[in-house]
């Protein structure tokens, strides 16, 4: 009866356990199934929310213009091409919208024409953004009617827009991420969408191992189906309204998801019951299906259900098919096990008691008996592993012999290797027994303590006695409530050695009870800290001399801590603030908006934008402002900042320094006035200079029209040369007028240069055409040369030009008396500017003009003040050729201005300011002035141009 019983009893409990086993089982793969549909989903789906906050930010950085269809363009296309997204959309509240996509027909961008709602296009694009084929034109496009934008506008945030059919169709079931963009005043700008198509997660479903016949599907709350693991439509097309209709689960294709779907409802009633996990058992058509329904959302709306449907005929089919013959075999098994085990249990009994007798006398006195053979295999094969469990056990006693020696090494050995690593460690320890008041000190701790090993140990009293008496009060109190109470203790404090010396140590120490849970002793360690606490004195003597500079340093130092949300939290100040605003480091840090508050109200608007711009983009910045002084008295303040960003504190760490500049702003304030008075003057100057010359050319011009009228009379020799004489005098004194307005114009900046196109060669031809008569009257020989590579058509001012020329070339004849003066013009294009691929002066070209002359030449006392105004070489000069002084100066100014220099050579000296590159050549007689200047070119082809005027 035990037998059949037992057997029974056996066969009934492994049925039920594998029952149990499998239910687990089924529980767990559900699990891990809807675990790994949770993890996939929170990964895939998390790339529309970053591509929109990455918008929003490059947004907000002014990295991205929303009003520019191009550059968004630009943008989405290369997301598209970088992210796994089906669609990137920007729509503004015009209805216009920019977007860029993939899908069969590859890379593509939609808009709508002029940014506004109306014609939407769409068409193909190649890596490079091209335009290639257009896909569709659609009239009345109003993206505010769609619902990735109203459903972003309704809920004013980053959201979910609920699952919609793909165009085409082959991209699926699609979802949108909205994200609404306002500005500072609250207005909306648009709406940031990206759209994911949802075939990934159809796929991923397929290729879940769940089980032969189990099945995963995601709805939502509506019962809608998103995705399954079996090949279905999850969207029909109605033929009708030519629009796609989603599935809902009570009408799948699929047996298994319609009836699961019809149980869940008759479950829960409403599928928004359903608050979290669910597993639970359900009977289909007389089929019981293990169900886990699995919640999966975010914080963007995202509200869908996992649901996992396992038969659990998948796990038991082959169980029930071989528990008909387990029940079977066991019964044959029982009926002859009793009768076999009636037979041999009698001859067994006798070989046993003799074993047994064996086993009890070696366990006893570890002798071996001889045991007789018997027949019985079984029994002699246990007699025969009676014998070699006794052979093994005398090899076991000499192995635990020899165990027993290498442990006491290997004691040893971690003992010594444990005093090597209290050597590095720099650390000791003790033991203290406290009936005896004996302690024992590891070798490292006399070491430490520089106490000799072969000096007996103090006693606890003495010990004390070594301690210092600052340190004594503590190091009692500690030892002593170890002692009472087994309270564990650290306690730093010095230690007195035998040298004098002191040493700096932690001590640890904690209790160790009897049965009877009485302290008996006290074990511990101490670790040498004195080259920390040298570094420590080291440290506060640093920070003492870091604060005497800080804080007798008549400006405010502070350090700043920034949070996220702007909030602030002062981490110091120097003392030097109560130099440059009254208030002392004690009152700001009791009110750490005072300040904030003293700053200027208009001021504090201006910068304080700027400031956090700066601090939150780690930049340094300067500020400028007016603070309200303690003493009620305005005055200026400059602050410089400097920003890093903390990891560990989660903030920027900003460190201002203040300083009173109101003495600087003072001076500024009155030099601002002085060049007002300045621009004043010279304006009143300019009138009146030009009111003069008003008044000066009225009669003048009238003297020298008489004095033409009087040349076309009948004069003798001496009346001619009357006439000819007011002509000349007439004409110098216009000369000068106009010398000295045009300087005048130069000095207060009114002259303008203009910019018309002109010719060179005609320029130079018709300068020396004018001034031909002066050389040949003076029998010298003017001619240039223009190189042959300059651009004939030119654009610049050639009427100032004429002036400059005029003046030189003028100058070159009057001072030279035989021999010739030369013009020559070369010229190069600005190569350094278009290698430096700067657009706007890739049509820059530099002439070079170079007027010599035969004459007299320049003293070189006089060839450094050549240029300045009013001046001549000596006096003599003036009295002999005339002149202002004010040629050369205007000439340079002219020059100047259009951003060329001039320099003169003259017998190996040079004045003015010559290139670095330029090499002064050998001149032995007269003058060479040299100068250039910068005009732009239409690329005309030059021409050599070379002629004489004799």
């Amino acid at each position: 009866m035990q037998i059949v019983g037992a057997v029974g009893l056996v066969g009934y409990l492994s049925y039920r356990s594998g029952d149990i086993a499998i239910d687990k089982l089924a529980n767990q793969l559900t699990q891990k199934v809807a675990d790994h549909v949770d993890l996939y989903l929170n990964n895939y789906l998390k790339t529309p929310q970053l591509i929109n906050q990455l918008n929003v930010n490059a947004i907000r950085l002014k990295q991205l213009d929303i009003n520019s269809p191009k550059a968004l363009e630009r943008h989405f296309i290369q997301q598209i091409q970088e992210f796994d997204a089906s669609r990137i959309y920007f729509s503004n509240p015009q209805g216009g919208l920019i977007s860029a996509g993939k899908d069969d027909r590859g890379n593509t961008i939609a808009f709508t024409k002029d940014f506004n709602k109306g014609t939407l296009l769409v068409y193909g694009v190649d890596s490079l953004g091209n335009y290639t084929t257009l896909f569709v034109e659609r009239k009345d496009y109003d993206a505010r009617q769609r619902p990735f934008y109203q459903e972003a506008i309704k809920a004013g945030k980053k959201i979910w827009v609920p699952v919609f059919v793909y165009v085409p169709n082959s991209q699926g079931l699609g979802i949108s991420a909205s994200y609404p963009i306002y500005d500072d005043a609250n207005q909306l700008q648009g709406v940031l969408s990206s759209d994911l198509t949802l075939n990934a997660i159809n796929d991923f479903l397929k290729t879940m191992q769940i089980s032969k016949r189990g099945e995963v599907f995601i709805i939502e709350r509506s019962g809608l189906l998103v995705a399954s693991s079996k090949s279905e439509p999850l969207f029909v097309n109605n033929s009708n309204s030519k629009q796609s209709q989603r599935v809902s689960a009570l009408n799948s294709q699929n047996p298994l998801i319609t009836l699961t779907t019809k149980h869940l409802m008759e479950r829960f009633s409403d599928f928004a019951e359903i608050k979290g996990d669910t597993y639970f058992a359900i009977d289909l058509n007389g089929d019981q299906q293990l169900v886990r329904v699995s919640r999966i959302h975010d914080d963007f709306g995202l509200d869908w259900l996992t649901v996992v449907v396992v038969p659990k005929t998948d796990f038991t089919a082959e169980i029930q098919e071989n528990i008909h013959y387990t029940l079977l075999l066991c019964g044959l098994t029982l009926v002859s096990s009793i009768s076999i085990g009636i037979w041999i249990s009698k001859r067994i009994g006798r070989s046993l008691s003799r074993l047994t007798q064996s086993t009890q006398a070696f366990t006893k006195n570890r002798v071996e008996i001889d045991l007789p053979k018997t027949r019985i295999t079984e029994v002699e094969t246990l007699t025969a592993s009676f014998r070699e469990m006794v052979s093994e056990l005398q090899v076991a006693d000499q192995l635990r012999l020899n165990y027993e020696q290498h442990l006491e090494q290997q004691v040893a050995d971690k003992t010594a290797d444990l005093t090597e690593a209290q050597r590095i460690a720099k650390m000791g320890s003790w033991e203290f027994d406290v009936a005896t008041g004996e302690s024992t000190w590891s070798a490292q701790q006399f070491r430490i303590l520089g106490f000799d090993p072969n000096v007996p140990l103090p006693n606890y009293v003495d010990f004390l006695d070594i301690v210092p008496k600052n340190d004594h009060p503590q190091m009692r109190t500690a030892v002593e409530e170890a002692i009472a109470h087994g309270t564990p203790y650290q306690v730093e404090h010095g230690i007195i050695r035998p040298d004098g010396s002191i040493c700096h140590i932690i001590s640890r120490g904690e209790a160790v009870r009897d049965d009877k849970g009485k302290v008996v002793k006290l074990i511990g360690t101490i670790t040498d800290i004195s080259d920390r606490k040298q570094l420590e004195l080291d440290l506060q003597i640093f920070e003492s001399k870091l604060n005497d500079i800080l804080n007798n340093t008549t400006a405010l130092i502070s350090r700043l801590i920034i949070r996220e949300d702007r909030t602030l939290i002062t981490d110091y100040i120097s003392n030097g603030c109560e130099a440059i605003s009254g208030y002392t480091a004690a009152e700001l840090y009791a009110n750490q908006s005072l300040w904030r508050s003293r700053i200027n109200s208009k001021d504090r608007k201006t910068i304080e934008y700027l400031i956090f711009a700066d601090i939150f983009a780690q930049r340094s910045g300067e500020y400028i402002y007016r603070f309200r002084h303690k003493n009620r008295t305005w005055c200026w303040i400059s602050q410089a900042n400097h920003s890093r960003w903390d990891e560990s504190q989660n903030a920027w760490i900003v460190t201002a320094i203040c300083t009173d500049i109101t003495e600087r702003k003072q001076i500024e304030i009155e030099l601002e006035k002085a060049k007002n008075k300045a621009e004043a003057a010279t304006k009143a100057k300019s009138e009146f200079l030009a009111n003069m010359s008003h008044e000066i050319r009225t009669p003048m011009n009238g003297v020298l029209g008489m004095a033409q009228l009087l040349e076309t009379t009948t004069l003798d020799a001496e009346q001619y040369d009357f006439v000819k004489t007011i002509k000349e005098s007439g004409d110098a004194l216009l000369i000068v007028i106009n010398d000295i307005l045009d300087f005048s114009k130069i000095e207060s900046g009114m002259l303008e240069l203009e910019n018309r196109d002109f010719v060179i060669t005609e320029v130079i031809s018709s300068i020396c055409q004018l001034l031909y008569s002066q050389a040949q009257d003076k029998r010298i020989q003017l001619q240039y040369e223009i190189a042959p590579d300059i651009p004939q058509n030119l654009i610049g001012d050639s009427a100032r030009l004429r002036q400059i020329l005029l003046n030189l070339i003028g100058n070159g004849i009057k001072f030279t008396e035989n021999g010739q003066v030369t013009v020559s013009v070369s010229g190069s294009p600005i190569v350094q500017a278009m290698n430096l691929g700067l657009p706007q002066a890739s049509n820059k070209y530099e002439l070079k003009f170079a007027i010599a002359d035969t004459g007299i030449g320049i003293k070189s006392e006089q060839i450094v003040k050549l240029f300045q105004p009013f001046t001549q070489a000596d006096a003599s000069i003036n009295r002999k050729y005339g002149g202002t002084g004010l040629g050369l100066a205007i000439s340079k100014r002219l020059i100047e201005l259009m951003d060329g220099t001039i320099w003169v050579e003259s017998f190996g000296q040079v004045g003015g300011n010559p290139p670095l590159d330029w090499q002064i050549s050998v001149n032995t007689q007269g003058a060479t002035f040299h100068f250039s200047i910068y005009v732009n070119t239409d690329n005309a082809i030059a021409q050599l141009q070379s002629s004489s005027v004799s």
